[in-house]
């Protein structure tokens, strides 16, 4: 962690706004990829459901740099917020990577 964080409260608000606002559609999508599961292991092609999860895998990793990011550049106001994005985050993640096998 940085002492000063080097965002300000308003660059950081911006910022975390921004990436709330695409959560929602995010972690939708990361249920319906979860829900067809199934379907994408009935392809012909056996290496689909691994590409998909290593793709979910990849994504994930990347997201939790950036929350690990926020949480080491926000002021102390907002790190509930960037803290409770990257817990979020690494569950729904977690939840769509435990269904493909």
């Amino acid at each position: 962690n940085v002492s000063p964080k080097p965002l300000s409260v308003v660059d950081g608000r911006v910022i975390l706004d921004s990436v709330q606002a695409l959560e929602s559609n995010i972690y939708h999508t990361l249920d319906d990829i979860a829900d067809r599961s199934n379907i994408f292991s009935g392809f012909h092609v056996p290496a689909i459901p691994a590409l998909i999860k290593q793709d979910l895998v990849n994504w994930n990793t990347a997201t939790l740099a950036l929350g690990a990011g926020l949480i080491g550049s926000v002021p102390a106001g907002l790190l509930g917020d960037a803290t409770a994005f990257t817990t979020r985050a690494a569950a729904n993640f977690g939840a769509a990577i435990a269904a493909f096998p």
